[in-house]
């Protein structure tokens, strides 16, 4: 069994680099994962308050935070992701459908967690985090991974 606990590197590197995006998003993810999603949320929400527009991320404007915060809805989300040159739309949309696929699963919705991290991979956004992160939730999803039992240190 594999313990994980938020680790203080990683709030540290969110606090030293405020405007590293993904590095927000991935304390987010973890924390969520490892059962402390509301205190998750609400340190991202904490981020939410105090970032600029200088700051934006790759949605344009922190729209995948204000996502995963229950702030903007999936479809408002999948609407933001496009964009006028095609190829910047796989992009966005290759990372909105992996965070809504992380939502539906961590809201028990497999099936809807599997349809969206599908349309990520589809994408075919190969140097994305998002990408390589949808297709190895679709390995354990179709359980050609063992699942990692995870438990919080206390």
């Amino acid at each position: 069994m594999i313990s994980l606990a938020p680790s203080p590197i990683s709030h540290r590197a969110v606090t030293l680099t405020p405007s590293d995006d993904y590095a927000q998003l991935r304390v987010w993810l973890v924390e969520a994962r490892v059962g402390d999603r509301a205190r998750a949320t609400r340190e991202l929400t904490d981020v939410i308050r105090v970032r600029t527009a200088a700051h934006a991320d790759a949605l344009g404007d922190g729209r995948s935070r204000i996502f995963l915060v229950g702030d903007l809805t999936e479809a408002d989300l999948l609407k933001a992701a496009h964009a006028a040159d095609p190829e910047v739309t796989r992009g966005q949309e290759c990372e909105a459908y992996f965070y809504s696929g992380w939502v539906r699963l961590m809201s028990g919705d497999a099936s809807g967690a599997r349809d969206a991290f599908t349309k990520s991979v589809a994408t075919d956004k190969k140097t994305f985090w998002e990408w390589t992160s949808a297709a190895a939730e679709l390995r354990a999803l179709a359980g050609k991974v063992p699942p990692t039992r995870i438990r919080r240190r206390a």
